[in-house]
């Protein structure tokens, strides 16, 4: 169980999208402890709201994916680095090429919609 739990941490995918998840979560964290005290104040809150808008808007650019992708990846040869005497334990450097699957082309239903 141990080493199934570590192939999946090991993941680049698991890695990208968790350091993604960091990156939304200290933006959005000062907003969620400021909608949680009782001295709440809606103008000041909607503003806030308003301020994360944008912030996540500036995220949502190649360049920034492009950063974060260079730091998981300077992140996951660290990792490798640090674990080089361990030989079970190896952290994927960069994702992994997924095979497409084609779907089955049936002639028969092809021949039923042309009629």
């Amino acid at each position: 169980m141990a080493k199934t739990l570590l192939e999946k941490w090991s993941n680049f995918e698991t890695i990208f999208i968790a350091s993604l998840i960091l990156d939304i979560f200290s933006a959005s964290t000062p907003l969620s402890a400021y909608l949680q005290t009782k001295s709440l104040n809606y103008q000041q809150a909607w503003s806030m709201i308003v301020t994360l808008k944008q912030q996540i808007l500036k995220k949502r650019n190649d360049d920034k994916i492009e950063i974060l992708y260079k730091k998981c990846k300077e992140f996951t040869k660290k990792i490798n680095n640090f674990f080089e005497s361990e030989p079970e334990i190896e952290v994927q450097e960069d994702f992994q090429n997924k095979r497409l699957t084609k779907k089955k082309k049936n002639y028969l239903d092809k021949n039923l919609q042309m009629m």
